[in-house]
């Protein structure tokens, strides 16, 4: 799964958020990283949800390793 940096922030979903962390761990990435990985893009799409930009933040959802 290619990084989601391409993807727009309307067009994004659950599920590639949580294919694109699963393909860090597969990729050799610690769960530490990955977990800080979440953790960033989830505080970016709130960001993007409070000005209005999105209507969900898709990585809200639990992501278990």
């Amino acid at each position: 799964m290619p990084d989601l940096g391409t993807r727009q922030l309307g067009k994004l979903t659950a599920r590639e958020v949580r294919l694109y962390l699963d393909s860090l761990g597969r990729a050799g990435r610690g769960v530490r990283t990955i977990r800080y990985v979440h953790a960033t893009l989830s505080a970016a799409l709130e960001d993007a949800v409070r000005e209005e930009l999105i209507e969900k933040n898709v990585a809200n959802e639990q992501y278990s390793e």
